[in-house]
């Protein structure tokens, strides 16, 4: 009989015992601002939950999503005004996706939502793509400096990216975005360095004017994707 208590003790601590919420499946997204006219910060928010925020001229970096159909909305940080229309975005478990903002006008902002394809590149390489999100930069062709070099991405016009990756050597490069018409043509170059067993996004941003902030002129920047 002096056993019993303990053992019912025992019993009723059992009967607390909580089980673990399991973990929803989960991608990332993050955001990107490239909307020269519209220069305040935005938020990104999913299912009115915010999950990122972005600086003209910055990245986000990339924050979990629930998977699903999502519901999608960016919205000026101060005001919290819609800066584009909400849209949906179908986001499968463990994918990665890219949103960008940008000018398709000077009056007007819009939004380019990518999947950022983690499939590894070849062993010992890197692989890159492009995305011109240039102002008036018209179509561009983005390529190593040097004779002979072949074109990361050919004739991707404004407001678009290149549909494949571009498998590259690790080491460091000079990149010039030019428009289609010959060498001559070159609107803006950037040093970069591809690391091995890496995946990249070149962005390219900006307004295609001299008469523009420094912040404003075209500019190549260097995302990386994994």
């Amino acid at each position: 009989m002096a056993a019993l208590p303990a053992a019912l003790t025992f019993t009723a601590c059992s009967d607390d015992d909580t089980s673990v919420e399991p973990v929803p499946d989960r991608g990332q997204i993050q955001l990107v601002h490239a909307a020269p006219y519209n220069k305040v910060k935005v938020d990104l928010l999913a299912d009115d939950s915010k999950l990122a925020e972005a600086e003209y001229a910055k990245a986000s970096g990339y924050q979990n999503i629930n998977a699903g159909n999502r519901s999608i909305k960016i919205k000026a940080s101060a005001t919290q005004a819609d800066v584009v229309t909400p849209f949906s975005l179908s986001v499968p478990k463990d994918k990665r996706y890219s949103v960008y903002v940008y000018n398709p006008t000077a009056s007007t902002v819009g939004y380019l939502s990518i999947e950022d394809d983690l499939t590894a590149p070849t062993s010992g390489q890197a692989k890159v793509r492009f995305v011109n999100l240039g102002y008036e930069a018209g179509s561009i062709t983005l390529l190593p400096q040097g004779s002979g070099a072949q074109p990361i991405a050919s004739g991707v016009t404004s407001g678009q990216f290149s549909s494949t990756y571009t498998t590259v050597e690790p080491r460091v490069y000079v990149l010039e975005a030019r428009q289609a018409g010959g060498q001559n043509n070159t609107l803006t170059s950037k040093s970069v360095k591809f690391e091995s067993n890496k995946i990249y996004t070149v962005l390219l941003r900006g307004r295609n004017s001299q008469a523009v902030p420094a912040d404003e002129q075209l500019t190549l920047e260097l995302l990386t994707n994994n």
